[in-house]
């Protein structure tokens, strides 16, 4: 399920606004891609605050904003309206989804009047029902910036705990390696910084583990569910086409592609490489038969399709992994599965995410919300991206969250004055003024 088309009636009491977002079909694997553009006051930023009440079912901003209709249709033609009854004048907000009609108080929070509570919980619960499968993130430049400005004080805090911070709350088995007390020191700083940090990290730390549980998920394939394949080629009686050689060959790559997989958390099937070259190479040719190869080949066909699985998960963070590192000044990005990823300085200074400036830190928070989206039925809008970010970062913005979200297909909305966030998709800038 996706999001399809928003209309606007009489904002602020005069612009209408109908935007369409292109919408995923079959087993496409491309991100879609809408973005706002135009002056100040033409309602880019309402839209996206108004879309995310809508998803949340937080009406606040409707209740603060001139404005006679709204509509939110999804992918699956279905669609919430919200209107003001007699303009910002109007005493209740009306609100429809699916054939329920449900009467909002116009100035706080909850139905007009205690008659409307049960529509408005029976509404509630059946759009809630009905769009769950819809994960939308709408993320504030301004709203972030805040965050960023009140991590910042807790990172002070953090410095002045670690210089004053005892051996004994960390255990001597974390910085057993330490040749010196000064080593020590930045051991258990570095430590406890990881402990206390990493909300962007956490969230990828989250995927890696989310993504190996079920990776279909997050990723769009072609590639057929293992039992039926397995039952496929039973039907077939192809046993005879196996080949001791083309198995080993098969089993040598699955276990290179576990070895650079693991580095990123990503666990392999527990299988013995050494007993299974020693059943396909057996010292007498008649111990060599078909049903052997038959059910030997079946196992790789199953070691492999899980290995394929990780490898998917693999390239999005090996592309994470390069981005990051080409684009934050003079640093380097790397996956690490327990807390998410380690930042690192060219003289080997290890970083939490708080001492980035605040356009590296919103860089990093975008390329993560991207790397860690679901397959389809994500929508992550974002308001002025380009704040706080060279002009060169804004040119490869959006190529960069598409390549971080790869083999899934997400929809961003992008609200900016930028044009330069366009410059490789012309043919996704809606001019609202226009």
């Amino acid at each position: 399920m996706q999001l399809k088309k928003f209309k606007l009636s009489k904002l602020f009491g005069r612009i209408d606004h109908e935007i369409d977002f292109p919408v995923s079909e079959g087993d496409s694997s491309e991100p879609s891609l809408v973005i706002l553009h135009g002056p100040n006051g033409i309602g880019k930023t309402t839209i996206l605050k108004m879309i995310d009440g809508i998803m949340r079912l937080d009406f606040t901003v409707f209740r603060q904003t001139p404005f006679s209709r709204c509509s939110l249709q999804f992918s699956n033609n279905k669609s919430i309206d919200v209107r003001s009854n007699g303009g910002h004048s109007s005493r209740t907000l009306e609100v429809a989804f699916d054939g329920k009609v449900a009467k909002l108080n116009v100035k706080r929070a909850g139905p007009a009047t205690h008659e409307d509570a049960a529509a408005v919980d029976g509404l509630r619960t059946d759009f809630f029902a009905q769009t769950n499968r819809i994960k939308f993130e709408f993320i504030n430049t301004n709203r972030t910036g805040a965050a960023s400005r009140d991590a910042t004080e807790r990172y002070r805090e953090l410095a002045d705990e670690m210089r004053s911070i005892e051996a004994r709350i960390v255990d001597d088995a974390e910085i057993e390696q330490s040749a010196s007390r000064d080593s020590a020191v930045l051991a258990r700083s570095k430590i406890i910084a990881r402990r206390k940090f990493g909300s962007t990290a956490t969230t990828l730390a989250r995927f890696i583990a989310e993504a190996q549980i079920n990776y279909r998920n997050f990723f769009s394939t072609s590639t057929p569910d293992l039992f039926p394949k397995i039952l496929q080629r039973l039907g077939e009686q192809s046993s005879l086409r196996y080949t001791s050689e083309d198995l080993l060959a098969r089993l040598r790559s699955i276990s290179e592609r576990d070895g650079y997989t693991q580095r990123l958390g990503l666990q392999g099937d527990r299988w013995n490489y050494d007993q299974l070259a020693q059943l396909l190479t057996p010292k007498s040719s008649e111990n060599t038969n078909s049903n052997a190869l038959a059910v030997v080949g079946t196992y790789v066909e199953f070691l492999e399709s899980r290995a394929a699985e990780r490898a998917l998960v693999a390239e999005r963070l090996l592309t994470f992994e390069k981005l990051a590192s080409e684009l934050l000044h003079e640093k380097k990005v790397t996956v690490e599965p327990e807390v998410g990823f380690r930042i690192e300085t060219r003289d080997g200074q290890v970083l939490v995410e708080e001492q980035l400036s605040s356009g590296e830190l919103h860089l990093l928070y975008l390329m993560v919300s991207a790397l860690t989206t679901r397959r389809r039925g994500t929508v992550i809008a974002i308001d002025e991206p380009e704040l706080s970010m060279h002009i060169a970062w804004q040119r490869r913005l959006v190529r960069t969250l598409f390549q971080c979200a790869s083999k899934a297909e997400p929809q961003f909305i992008l609200a900016t004055h930028s044009p330069d966030i366009a410059a490789e998709y012309p043919e996704s800038m809606i001019d609202l003024a226009g």
